[in-house]
């Protein structure tokens, strides 16, 4: 694999207060994105019910849309496995969760990105938009590395495992060191992939 120079940025606004930053290999491409929910205390007590209401609708939204479209993949997976478009409905999945919880991307510094190039993206993991904002804002078609409980959730861990996705079980070492040679062949082949380094898979 060839590094070279160069960096993209990527923040999003008005989700809890967190962040998460992306390495990305060969190209050394950083991406930061940080995420900002800060008001007055009057106005935090003001809005809570807001908050509160749209909240609710967001995990209501989630559970159905993530239902619908983990079908729609498994649907083309049948019937156009190699078309790409299993991962452009990841995308839109991503985008959707990302406008209904009131998240805004900035993206920069993605020219860095050269088409056709496998990258792996390491990434620090706080909470489950970081896995939003990467799918929505990677332009390449990209796979994860995910703790093996996901797979457990019925049409999301199947169509994951459709989209390429590998599983890591973190209480087998054995197990999970078995993932991560399934990754490096992934990447070989020609998948960019993105890994949580920290935790106990690390």
């Amino acid at each position: 694999m060839r590094t070279g120079g160069g960096g993209a940025r990527v923040a999003a606004s008005g989700a809890k207060s967190g962040g998460c930053s992306l390495l990305a290999l060969p190209a050394a491409t950083v991406l930061d994105k940080k995420y900002y929910f800060s008001l007055p205390r009057d106005s935090r007590l003001k809005r809570r019910p807001k908050i509160m209401i749209r909240t609710v609708f967001f995990y209501i939204f989630l559970v159905i849309w993530t239902v619908v479209l983990a079908n729609a993949v498994l649907l083309v997976a049948l019937v156009a496995p190699q078309s790409g478009l299993m991962h452009k409905i990841g995308r839109f999945w991503s985008r959707s969760l990302l406008k209904v919880a009131g998240v805004k991307l900035q993206v920069s510094g993605l020219e860095h990105l050269q088409p056709g190039q496998s990258y792996i993206y390491a990434a620090n993991h706080q909470s489950a938009f970081d896995i939003f904002a990467l799918i929505a804002a990677l332009p390449y078609p990209v796979n994860f590395l995910a703790k093996i409980e996901l797979f457990a959730i019925p049409f999301f861990g199947l169509a994951i495992k459709k989209m390429g996705c590998l599983p890591v079980d973190r209480s087998n070492r054995q197990a999970a060191v078995h993932s991560l040679e399934q990754a490096a062949a992934a990447v070989r082949e020609g998948n960019s992939l993105i890994i949580f380094p920290e935790g106990p898979a690390a």
